[in-house]
């Protein structure tokens, strides 16, 4: 996919852990990630991943809604 990843920061905990990380691809793409990571015996039980990938172009926003500007 060609995507560099840099981390940003971490938080450890015994039983989970929450990492920050950009994420780029190519000199146009980035992405923004924050992942929780729980674990339960030894092993990964879930993991909850927010994205944040900046401003949403004009022909990507939803049609028809009545505040394009938060969509």
């Amino acid at each position: 996919m060609g995507y560099a990843f840099e981390v940003q920061d971490g938080i450890y905990e015994a039983n989970k852990a929450c990492v920050r990380y950009t994420a780029r691809q190519g000199q146009d793409f980035s992405l923004d990630v924050s992942e929780w990571y729980y674990i339960k015996n030894h092993q990964i039980e879930a993991i909850v991943s927010y994205y944040h990938i900046g401003d949403i172009r004009e022909e990507r926003k939803l049609k028809g809604s009545q505040n394009n500007e938060n969509v």
